[in-house]
């Protein structure tokens, strides 16, 4: 399912879908957009790249599918820019953190975390590096009005919910392969507020079970794949972008102005790190 909501007007509503989502790709190959599900619904417009022939971009695989009511060319390719890590010089360093309870943590480099299903990582303000591998069975809490930011080098597996107070605001950079399985991230609704960007290394993100994601993800080199009953409430940039089972994007239409910093490169204005969100749907 691929549709359309505004969320600075209201929450997300099943029953009345918005048709404005948009799924745009730099290829101009033959079945670009492959659908092969009876039950697909889309709502919304496929644009292919430019030079593409409409009439072989879609491939429907089962007769009595419905290609999406609009489609079209783009004029020219859409080059997303490269996520720089932030600065992390001067980190203290923490060594490894694991924990079975509830617990108020410090910003700093670690080496690898593990948090188990019991386990509660109370984060603050500040920048968190991890280096080594990240296992989140448990629950992450970013306090009211914190600017926290998680930098993840090492493979991560994302099961436990991760919640933010009024005002807070949380970057995940992710540099290896990440997988997030049933894990309900951001259920306060405001979406900008939640940005997971994927660095140069990071090359597949995978989000299964019945996971949840209120945000941007913007992971270009990255295979994307949403499966089960996983939804994502936002906006994707990825490589390539599978949908699995039942899996949903719902973009978020507030998100058009939405700036993503440390961005560079790309589509972005010539001198700044600055990168624009200015295409609906931009998948």
């Amino acid at each position: 399912l691929i549709d359309s909501y505004n969320s600075a007007v209201a929450p997300y509503n099943a029953l009345f879908p918005g048709s404005n989502a948009l799924f745009q790709t730099n290829d101009n190959d033959s079945g670009a957009l492959t659908i092969d599900s009876l039950f697909a619904s889309y709502h919304g417009t496929f644009i292919g790249g430019p030079h593409s022939l409409l009439g072989s971009l879609l491939s429907l695989i089962l007769g009595l599918l419905s290609p999406p009511p609009r489609v079209a060319v783009a004029d020219e390719a859409y080059i997303p820019g490269t996520v720089i890590a932030p600065n992390t010089l001067g980190l203290t360093a923490m060594g490894s953190l694991s924990l079975s309870g509830a617990a108020s943590t410090s910003p700093g480099q670690y080496d690898t975390v593990s948090v188990s299903s019991r386990g509660q990582m109370r984060v603050q303000s500040g920048i968190y590096r991890i280096t080594g591998q990240s296992s989140f069975a448990g629950s992450i809490v970013v306090p009211s009005n914190a600017a926290t930011v998680l930098i993840l080098e090492g493979q991560t597996q994302l099961n436990g919910p991760i919640t933010l107070g009024t005002g807070a605001t949380l970057d995940i950079y992710i540099g290896a392969d990440t997988s997030i399985q049933n894990a309900i991230i951001n259920s306060s609704g405001l979406n900008s507020s939640l940005r997971i960007l994927g660095l140069s290394s990071n090359t597949e993100l995978t989000i299964s079970g019945g996971a949840q994601i209120h945000g941007a993800i913007y992971a270009p080199g990255a295979a994307i794949k949403i499966a089960n009953t996983s939804a994502v409430y936002g906006a994707i940039v990825g490589n390539t972008i599978e949908l699995d089972d039942s899996a949903q994007i719902h973009f978020d239409e507030a998100l058009k102005t939405l700036q993503l910093h440390n961005v560079t490169s790309g589509s972005a204005p010539q001198g700044t790190a600055d990168y624009i969100i200015t295409r609906l749907g931009t998948l």
